[in-house]
């Protein structure tokens, strides 16, 4: 469940982003951070989420890569940071679904 809020957070931000001025390096910072957040996320996503794990790795690797190709930088970061914030925003859902199908188990230490 906290996964799904993380990646929803992260997919508006990146949504968002472009449209707030922002300098270049915290433009760069931004996709650098994000990108590595999504990809732990994805990492640590149940094995069984499937198309949802994938998707989310991928497009952390894509917004940490894409940080570092200087065109990305000028007017295609608009494009490239709505079209990644929108795949973490599908990749949410997916993962708000797979948690609601497949609720924790209750750890019984915790329920005494």
């Amino acid at each position: 469940m906290r996964t799904a809020a993380t990646l929803a957070l992260l997919g508006l931000w990146m949504v968002g982003a472009p449209f707030i001025p922002l300098s270049v390096d915290a433009k760069f910072l931004t996709d650098l951070v994000v990108g590595v957040v999504v990809i732990n996320a994805g990492v640590m996503m149940a094995s069984g989420e499937g198309w949802v794990r994938y998707l989310t790795t991928g497009t952390g690797l894509w917004i940490a890569m894409s940080a570092f190709i200087p065109r990305m930088l000028a007017s295609g970061m608009t494009k490239n940071d709505v079209i990644g914030g929108i795949l973490l925003l599908v990749a949410s859902v997916g993962a708000l679904t797979y948690a609601l199908h497949h609720p924790e188990p209750l750890d019984p230490q915790t329920t005494l």
